[in-house]
């Protein structure tokens, strides 16, 4: 599946300054910043949003977490460190650490009012 135009090198410079890293393959970027509100599908009828990158993305933000926790706090037991990475990994924190890094610009959904004010954000940032 290709999601980037040929005038994809601005997204790509913009992927970079964000992340860091120079993306791969800047086609599940992209796909990570589509918002299911657009309701896309792609030839075979599947629908084109980051709804699949979200849930893989929570489950490896969640370990990396965990794992840093894990070593920060080798006292804590499970308990505790269940509670930390909760309070750290949560919808709120996820939402302004996107917004924080500039990805509000970038994530493609319907109008609306004020995208600070969705879980949008933050589940682009799973993605």
């Amino acid at each position: 599946m290709k999601l980037l135009p040929r005038k994809g090198k601005k997204f790509y410079c913009l992927i970079k300054n964000i992340t860091g890293i120079l993306p791969k393959n800047p086609d599940y970027y992209l796909l990570a910043l589509h918002h299911k509100s657009l309701m896309r599908k792609d030839d075979n009828g599947l629908p084109i949003n980051n709804e699949r990158l979200e849930y893989l993305g929570d489950a490896i933000l969640g370990a990396v977490i965990a794992h840093e926790l894990y070593l920060r706090f080798p006292h804590k037991d499970e308990g505790a460190l269940t509670k930390m990475r909760a309070r750290i990994v949560n919808r709120h924190n996820l939402n302004r650490q996107a917004l924080k890094m500039g990805l509000g610009q970038l994530i493609k959904t319907q109008p609306l009012a004020d995208l600070a004010q969705t879980h949008i954000p933050g589940d682009a940032l799973e993605a």
